[in-house]
């Protein structure tokens, strides 16, 4: 398992590089949970990474690049990682939940093996601490954190996420030449630029142009909103009929 699927994890991407490493992490840390029999801690660190890692991180930030991807080395790049780390977890978490375990280990693998063993025969996913980064995992750590104090200002501030702002400074200036890192607050919080100072400031005003922005991205997102209820695909065309003053229009 770890040989084979180690050759396929040559991703140049922060945040597969992140969510591999932080997989690990939690391999480590679990098994050596599990050393000591502590089952409900175990099963609380999977939990963990599963929600607030996996999918609320990494899925969400990864979504672009699954569905509308650039070209075929992302989409490729994204694809084995995200195997990688169901192919792991399936295995992980047989113990704790056997059915889900199971399930997941089918549906990843049945394409790739004719004749498909049970996840229940396998061995403990391998741990390989090469691809554990320590000092990525606190950047990122130290990113998240960012986007979580900008959201509370932006909710305090009444600013609905869909509104793109100008700029957010920040005090983290060890983070200046992370622009991987940098554009992944930018767009998680709608900045157009982040500079840097003493404090965490988000800059509030809203401009024309900004406004004007703010519209269109609220005005496509109804429009999607709708599409989904009517059941269309992406590939459908629609017309669209409104009414609108002049301003709008």
């Amino acid at each position: 398992y770890g040989k084979e699927t180690n050759q396929n994890l040559k991703s140049n991407n922060l945040l597969d590089r992140w969510v591999i490493s932080k997989f690990n992490h939690l391999n480590l840390k679990t098994r050596d949970l599990l050393d000591q029999y502590d089952i409900t801690n175990s099963a609380r660190v999977i939990e963990d990474f599963v929600i607030n890692d996996l999918s609320l991180w990494y899925v969400r930030r990864s979504r672009r690049r699954f569905q509308k991807p650039g070209n075929d080395s992302e989409l490729k790049e994204a694809s084995a990682t995200l195997f990688y780390i169901l192919s792991g977890l399936s295995k992980m978490i047989a113990p704790f939940q056997p059915f889900l375990g199971e399930e997941i280990y089918q549906e990843i693998n049945k394409l790739r093996f004719k004749n498909l063993n049970s996840v229940h025969l396998e061995e403990w996913p391998e741990i390989q601490k090469e691809l554990i980064d320590e000092e990525l995992n606190a950047k990122m750590e130290k990113a998240r954190e960012i986007v979580t104090l900008t959201l509370s200002q932006r909710k305090k501030a009444n600013i609905k996420i869909r509104q793109p702002l100008k700029s957010l400074q920040i005090p983290n200036k060890e983070l200046s030449n992370e622009r991987d890192l940098l554009r992944l607050i930018k767009e998680e919080v709608n900045i157009k630029e982040i500079t840097f100072g003493e404090k965490l400031e988000l800059d509030t005003e809203i401009t024309p142009d900004l406004k004007e922005e703010g519209l269109i991205r609220e005005i496509i997102r109804n429009l999607q909103d709708m599409r989904k209820e009517a059941g269309y695909k992406p590939k459908d065309i629609i017309l669209i009929f409104f009414l609108a003053d002049e301003d709008l229009r």
